[in-house]
């Protein structure tokens, strides 16, 4: 099997798992609780840095990403209010004014731009976003970011649905004494939740 191939299985299982675990619930009506049953403690709420179960399905209610799948499991807007390509290798996302992360702050194409290269250069997920240049990003204005590929892929865009590909605020991503990130129990996204307490067991948003 080629190289090619081999990366579109992985891809299309990975997006699987996250689609499972995220069961479309930006089409479910919500309420101010959420109550969801894990199997298992979450102990890393960074997206590039996990893919379980589990910890996907906090990950969707926390983070945001430039697209999401709809019922037809084709990537629609979600942050990105737009995109254009061309020849098939250079993409330009305008992002939507006015989204805010939990601390208050808007989202910028600064913040896209550092979740993004953090999702292409991860050790763990990075094999979902192999065929973007990380080179190539850049940021025209606010709301405006350009990338390219090194070749045509047809699964980036459903990459950029994944929960590795989430947005998070540039400002409020630091690394902890140990090694790990802030986010891993402090995340800071656009979703509709955000973390109240984390406990042994128990995670309230």
């Amino acid at each position: 099997m080629s190289k090619s191939k081999i990366i579109f299985c992985l891809v299309m299982l990975s997006v699987l798992s996250f689609l499972f675990s995220c069961k479309f619930i930006e089409e479910v009506s919500r309420d101010e609780t959420l109550v969801a049953l894990l199997t298992f403690n979450v102990v890393n709420l960074d997206p590039v840095e996990t893919n379980d179960f589990d910890t996907s399905t906090v990950l969707c209610e926390l983070y945001e990403q430039l697209l999401k799948f709809d019922s037809n499991l084709k990537p629609v807007p979600s942050l990105a209010e737009s995109w254009e390509v061309q020849d098939h290798l250079h993409y330009t996302f305008h992002i939507k004014k006015g989204i805010l992360f939990h601390t208050g702050r808007e989202l910028t194409a600064n913040d896209v731009k550092f979740s993004l290269l953090r999702a292409v250069n991860s050790d763990g997920l990075g094999y979902l976003f192999t065929n973007i240049d990380r080179e190539s990003f850049e940021v025209i204005d606010n709301y405006t970011l350009k990338f390219s590929l090194y070749s045509i892929d047809p699964t980036v865009l459903m990459s950029l649905c994944h929960t590795a590909a989430s947005i998070v605020s540039a400002n409020d991503t630091k690394p902890k004494v140990d090694g790990k990130t802030s986010l891993n129990l402090e995340p800071v996204g656009t979703g509709p939740f955000k973390i109240k307490t984390i406990t042994e067991g128990k995670i309230i948003l």
